[in-house]
């Protein structure tokens, strides 16, 4: 697939040119070998994002963000890889977990958000180092094959996380590693928020049958919930999940929109 860069206006602005050779290389990879569609547009080129969708309304993205070209010539960015869920996005709308739901970006079908990381915290946390391995484009010569790199580490890093994440099982599974999760001592960057996984999870759960495992699930969490938006969120998603585990509204679990 050849990618077709517009907007060049602000392409060259937030990535040094119209057309940055590198990057094209990066987005033809995801697109032509791991099934990733293209952005739709190109309207805010400080982020870009990439979509494949999955089993049992999941997607996985990846998304582009760079800060702009640096004092010395280098536009430096990082990938996020993240799954999506349009259940969970149904089910969230239908309790009115969140006062101000997060419009979708660009491209992307109504979905809610079920966790995300940096490609370079996954990388950072595999090796003892004092900064993090952050990404880079330029044209000079000493970048000139950046994507490479790039590649390498998606393969490493993020395609197994997509290819784990690739059906409902899968993916429960994946998430409550997650809640686990803790980073190396030596990475100041952020990485997986296990907090933010656990209600999604537990609609995930409901999706897969498993009425009462999401309860407990909700139950446990909520006891560690210390500030009253998050207690309420809980609330309102333990409630939902009750009231499937009890039949009450067996009619709303309709997975395959």
């Amino acid at each position: 697939m050849t990618i077709k860069f517009s907007n060049a206006k602000k392409m060259a602005k937030a990535w040094g040119e119209a057309e940055p050779p590198e990057l094209r290389k990066i987005l033809e990879y995801l697109c032509d070998e791991e099934g990733f569609l293209p952005p739709k547009n190109w309207r805010d080129a400080y982020t870009l994002y990439l979509y494949k969708k999955l089993e049992n309304e999941l997607i996985a993205s990846a998304s582009f963000s760079t800060a702009g070209e640096s004092p010395v010539g280098v536009i430096y960015f990082d990938t996020t890889i993240a799954l999506h869920s349009k259940f969970c996005r149904r089910i969230e709308d239908q309790i009115q977990i969140w006062p101000n739901q997060i419009p979708s970006p660009d491209g992307a079908e109504a979905s809610t958000q079920i966790f995300c990381v940096p490609l370079s915290h996954l990388k950072w946390n595999d090796a003892p180092s004092d900064k993090n391995p952050g990404y880079q484009v330029s044209t000079a010569p000493e970048y000139k094959n950046s994507s490479a790199r790039w590649i390498a580490d998606w393969k490493q890093y993020a395609a197994p996380i997509v290819a784990g994440t690739s059906n409902l099982n899968d993916a429960i599974g994946y998430c409550e590693k997650i809640k686990t999760y803790k980073k190396q001592s030596w990475v100041k960057s952020d990485g997986y928020l296990p907090s933010a996984v656990t209600i999604n999870l537990a609609f995930l759960l409901v999706q897969h049958g498993q009425c009462e495992k999401a309860r407990d699930v909700l139950q446990g969490a909520l006891k560690l919930q210390v500030h009253p938006p998050a207690i309420e969120r809980h609330q309102k998603a333990l409630a939902w999940v009750i009231a499937q585990t009890d039949g009450l509204e067996g009619s709303s679990l309709n997975t395959q929109k």
